[in-house]
């Protein structure tokens, strides 16, 4: 059985990664049978030391992106198929700025913004761990990640421009999705499954940002509720 590991729901997302729930919308669109086995212990067994990663027999398997090649070579899937080659390219295009550059403003709304950290992260992540534990691993965690951000370029940033750089891509994608159901049209695509991750993770969860707000007042608002009402049909999976 395919199995795919996944750190499990929180706030109001099925996965809070938007790695891991891409990979998850992405199983259901294809109609994929799978377990999902949730919770930070799976990190152990990654092999690139990250979530979300698959168990497919003999293969393990990180990186939603390679995850989703894997799987369309071995099972047929190809959530792309009603797309043309000028389409594919634009998917490709915009996936890529969702998975490394949006990433990094949502990133940065969720651990290095000190009233979201303080309000929301900390308290989800590491409210409920020991004493000792929730004292010293936040901020060990967070400073990896302010160092992280630094290292991409989006902790450079002030926080005004951080704003603008987040509403420029979602700008991109309230223009891509324009008057249709889905980003392509009537049928949800591979980049539906990433766009959706990515929309849902600003706007279902509670914090707040001057980018939420703007992405908010956008049709990517009923675009997320058509998603997943759509995927409320396709349900293939059984989490433990």
């Amino acid at each position: 059985m395919l199995t795919a590991y996944v750190f499990g729901p929180q706030w109001n997302l099925i996965d809070p990664s938007p790695f891991c729930m891409k990979l998850l919308t992405a199983l259901q669109l294809a109609g994929l049978e799978h377990d999902v086995k949730t919770g930070m212990q799976h990190i152990r067994g990654a092999p690139k030391g990250k979530m979300p990663y698959i168990r497919d027999g003999e293969t393990v398997l990180g990186d939603s992106n390679l995850i989703m090649e894997y799987l369309g070579q071995k099972y047929d899937v190809d959530l792309d198929r009603h797309l043309s080659p000028a389409q594919r390219t634009v998917a490709h295009a915009f996936g890529r700025m969702l998975d490394e550059h949006t990433y990094w403003t949502l990133l940065y709304y969720r651990w290095i913004d000190e009233a979201n950290w303080e309000q929301h992260t900390r308290p989800a992540f590491f409210g409920a761990l020991p004493f000792l534990q929730r004292t010293i691993l936040p901020g060990v965690l967070r400073k990896g990640l302010i160092k992280a951000s630094r290292g991409h370029g989006i902790g450079r940033h002030s926080p005004e421009e951080i704003a603008r750089i987040g509403i420029s891509d979602y700008q991109s994608l309230v223009d891509l999705l324009g008057d249709q159901s889905f980003m392509f049209g009537d049928t949800p695509s591979a980049l539906d499954a990433t766009a959706y991750a990515f929309c849902a993770g600003m706007i279902k969860v509670p914090h707040q940002s001057p980018v939420r707000a703007f992405v908010e007042s956008t049709p990517l608002v009923a675009y997320v509720e058509r998603m997943a009402a759509h995927l409320s049909t396709n349900q293939t999976a059984s989490a433990t």
